[in-house]
């Protein structure tokens, strides 16, 4: 009986764990043994799928256990991605064995490529893809070699879930199936999505990792009247047969973009007209206009949606084509196939070793070997344009300057993210993560990674810079301020550290004007109150939680007499963990509203499942216990009065800011004209600031009157004193009873 042995970095449910078990499966009927090695623990629930496939399992074997394993296979197959636990295993001693590579990724850009090196160590690649074999190092070989040493095998789908058969549903839908780690999922995905003008349309995101990060995206933004955002499960075959358009806008430069798309297969298969970019290995799976749309850019994505919507005929046309063409061209027994014909071939060859081509004096081990080194060596040896070889060891420091702003600016990161939390004493990892978290505009990301470089021993004044500019941009200028002039001490002729130490200090030496702390639970009503502290103070408000996507009111509606370079005139809080201690002094307003309306308004709408109130009425009350034992300046609005008497709020409001009554009553002068204008910064109102109650009415009488009780039983004093007017109206008798 033929023994196959295949190597993952981590047995999963998805991705190569989905190719792996399709084609296995009816190997496995023909006699074939398939054993998989996770060398980390395995995903949760992936020892079911695998077993349905008839594929052993062993989870993170010891090295005697690895050995002993790879021996006694007759071939070995190595699942690449540009992983640190693969890297570490192909560099690793090897027993002798027949090794096959089977490559999941394009393998065409930085730093997923595919190099000569991986080539030569193994004996056969096998590309997922017709484009990934069309590319990169496979292309370079000669006709020979390509002939000789590497093939194409379809990395297929499992469609053994899907339904054959469309389902009826509302409204038009859109859904995006795959992962959300920021490296991954589709950049801008929720402005190519809402851009799209379709009226009553849903956009249904499934995927793998924490929403939580998108859905503060779609908090800010508003979108939730049209965004629902879930974990993925393993019934996708019921979303994809309610789907009408699947949209897969993954970023070209991603590490996840495969040579082939699995969750594409799986839409088209289920009819589901797909819409991709131009690039990768999905130009080769789609045909344009045929079985889906292939656009080149965020607009036309955009108005490929607007088109597939307002010609139901021709989507019907590319639907029923991409099904027919799915279950001719996709499958595991085509693949199955090809492999069956490598594998017989590979069995013609003897055993041998592996070695990877390693620099004269070099260890074959890579025990002991810094993970920046070993993520170097992936990349292909000899290349002196390498950015992050020169950042490790040029001595000239312009060339080093170039090379990381290089990296700061590379689109494609998970595999150095991937590498950097594999090895996290590594400094040189963090300080690149740090980089690229910076580029990207996830600051608080990129400070924890410069200072998690700093204790892992990298001491370079560079990366004092690197710090001060994203605490600079983070809002803590004395830290900022600290650190540029310890560069400054050690460098004290370097130009960008000049330039931001005057930018510093011009902020440091400016009057600080003062700033209130706004604090509230999600939903209660603080997008408008900030509309109003903006125009009353003409300065604008902030959200250092989410710098780049919860811009100030006055950049998202525009037409403002707000000036936006202004010093913060008030500053957004949600959580009591995220208030910085340079704000706990400052004036506070706290906004309440009906906590069966915002709860249910924040949670429902996003998951679509039942409510946990218990979970999440803590979050509800920490604003209240905040402003309860706060002992300076403090004002309390509730949602409801500032709806039905704004005159008196606004005059409150105004006078708590210090500002004359002058402001308010030009602003009250123009109060209709400015809540329409607000609603330009809140598109997800669902009934455009006309009721005070809506949400609320999802709950039962019984709900209602359970989430009274619940609260005032967590925090009886502060329930009777701000919240039990929201009360049902006979709570107070059954308190009693």
């Amino acid at each position: 009986m033929l023994q196959i042995v295949h190597v993952t970095a981590k047995a999963t449910n998805a991705g190569s764990g989905q190719v792996v078990c399709t084609a296995a499966s009816h190997l496995v009927q023909d006699g074939i043994k398939h054993t998989l090695i996770s060398l980390a623990e395995a995903e949760d629930g992936s020892h079911v799928r695998l077993q349905k496939a008839g594929i052993a399992l062993v989870e993170a074997p010891s090295k005697t256990q690895l050995t002993a394993l790879l021996a006694q296979a007759d071939i070995v197959r190595l699942e690449w991605w540009n992983n640190p636990q693969i890297v570490e295993f192909i560099h690793s001693d090897l027993p002798p064995m027949r090794l096959v590579v089977y490559l999941h990724n394009c393998a065409d850009h930085y730093p997923g490529i595919i190099t000569p090196e991986l080539v030569e160590v193994v004996d056969f690649c096998i590309a997922g893809s017709r484009y990934t074999h069309n590319h990169g190092v496979l292309a370079a070989l000669s006709e020979e070699q390509r002939r000789e040493k590497t093939d194409t095998v379809l990395a297929t789908a499992d469609f053994t879930q899907l339904s054959d058969e469309r389902k009826p549903h509302d409204g038009f839908v859109v859904s995006y199936i795959g992962n959300l780690d920021i490296s991954k999922r589709p950049q801008n995905l929720l402005a190519m999505s809402s851009a799209a003008r379709i009226p009553g349309v849903r956009f249904v995101v499934r995927a793998k990792g924490d929403p939580e990060l998108l859905l503060k995206e779609v908090h800010s933004q508003s979108l939730e009247h049209c965004f629902d955002i879930a974990g993925l499960d393993d019934d996708v075959g019921s979303l994809l047969a309610q789907t009408d358009v699947s949209g897969y806008p993954l970023n070209y430069y991603s590490d996840g973009y495969s040579g082939e798309a699995l969750y594409v297969q799986q839409a088209m298969y289920a009819g589901a007209v797909p819409v991709v970019f131009s690039r990768g290995g999905l130009q080769d799976l789609v045909i344009h206009e045929f079985s889906g749309l292939v656009v080149d850019d965020m607009p036309a994505y955009s108005a490929a949606l607007e088109y597939l919507y307002e010609h139901p005929q021709e989507r019907q046309r590319m639907s029923d084509n991409a099904r027919s063409y799915a279950r001719q061209m996709f499958g595991s027994e085509r693949s199955a196939a090809k492999l069956r014909c490598i594998y017989n071939r590979m069995m013609k060859q003897p055993k041998r070793e592996h070695h990877w081509p390693l620099p004269i004096g070099e260890s074959i081990s890579y025990a002991g070997t810094d993970g920046a080194e070993l993520f170097i060596r992936t990349l292909g040896l000899g290349q002196e344009d390498n950015p992050f070889q020169i950042s490790l060891s040029a001595a000239d420091f312009d060339d080093v300057l170039v090379a990381e702003q290089a990296i700061a600016e590379m689109q494609s990161s998970y595999v150095l993210q991937e590498f950097s939390r594999h090895y996290p004493d590594d400094g040189y990892l963090q300080l690149w993560a740090g980089l690229n978290f910076s580029q990207r505009g996830e600051y608080s990301l990129a400070s924890d990674a410069f200072h998690q470089a700093s204790r892992a021993g990298l001491r370079h004044w560079r990366l004092w810079f690197y710090q001060a500019r994203a605490a600079e941009q983070l809002g803590r200028i004395n830290e900022a301020h600290k650190l540029c002039q310890k560069v400054l001490d050690l460098a004290l002729n370097f130009h960008p550290a000049m330039v931001m130490l005057h930018r510093l200090n011009t902020q440091l030496r400016k009057p600080q004007q003062s700033r209130v702390v706004l604090f509230s639970y999600p939903r209660s009503g603080n997008t408008w109150l900030r509309y109003i502290i903006e125009v009353l103070t003409g300065r604008p408000s902030i959200s250092p939680d989410n710098i780049i996507n919860d811009r100030p009111i006055c950049i998202r509606v525009g037409g403002l007499d707000v000036n936006r370079e202004a010093q913060p005139s008030a500053i957004k809080y949600h959580r009591l963990s995220e208030i910085d201690e340079n704000d706990a002094d400052q004036p506070l307003i706290v906004v309440v509203r009906n906590y069966k309306e915002c709860i249910v308004r924040n949670r429902y709408d996003l998951s679509e499942r039942e409510f946990d109130f218990p979970q999440e009425h803590p979050v509800y009350l920490e604003p209240l216990r905040y402003y309860h034992n706060f002992k300076g300046s403090k004002l309390l609005i509730y949602y409801e009065t500032l709806m039905q008497f704004p005159e008196r709020i606004i005059a409150d409001l105004a006078s708590f800011l210090k500002l004359s009554e002058k402001v308010s009553d030009d602003f009250l002068n123009d109060y209709q004209a400015h809540f329409k204008h607000s609603l330009k910064g809140y598109p997800g109102s669902q009934t455009g600031g006309k009721k005070i109650s809506c949400h609320a009415e999802r709950l039962t009488a019984e709900q209602r009157l359970s989430w009274d009780q619940q609260l005032r039983a967590a925090e009886v004093e502060i329930f009777d004193n701000y919240l039990s007017h929201y009360c049902e109206q006979d709570i107070e008798k059954r308190y009693n009873q």
